[in-house]
C-alpha cells in the first residue's frame, strides 16, 4: 500500500454543505479523484461526516485529525467565520505546522 501522496483535513459548516446540497464535500472529493488519477498517488481525506464514527470522541479524533494532516482546506462562508468550532481547527493546524514546509495552509 503506498503512502498517501496529502493528508487534507477539510474544514467546512454542516449548514453550509447541507445549503450546497452536499457540495462542499463533493468538491473535494472530486479534487481527490481528479489528482489520484492524474498523478497515481492517493490522497487521504478526514471529512468528519464521513470519518468519525457513532460513539467516537469526535473531539479527540478531529485534534488527531488535525495533527496528521499536512493540508488544511478552510470552506470559508460568513458562517464558517462565526463557528468557534471551525476557528479553532484552522488555529490548531496553523499552530501544529509550524515551520513544516511540507504542511499547507490553502486560503
Amino acid at each position: 500500500m503506498q503512502m498517501p501522496a496529502a493528508n487534507i483535513f477539510l474544514s467546512y459548516r454542516h449548514a453550509d454543505n447541507d445549503h450546497l446540497n452536499g457540495g462542499i464535500v463533493q468538491l473535494l472529493k472530486d479534487i481527490q479523484s481528479e489528482f489520484e488519477y492524474k498523478n497515481a498517488k492517493t490522497v487521504r481525506l478526514f471529512i468528519d461526516s464521513e470519518s468519525l464514527n457513532w460513539g467516537d470522541d469526535w473531539q479527540n479524533a478531529l485534534d488527531q485529525a488535525v495533527g496528521m494532516s499536512n493540508i488544511i482546506i478552510p470552506a470559508v462562508t460568513p458562517r464558517y467565520l462565526q463557528s468557534a468550532a471551525c476557528r479553532k481547527e484552522l488555529l490548531d493546524f496553523y499552530n501544529h505546522i509550524g515551520n513544516d514546509p511540507n504542511k499547507k495552509y490553502c486560503r
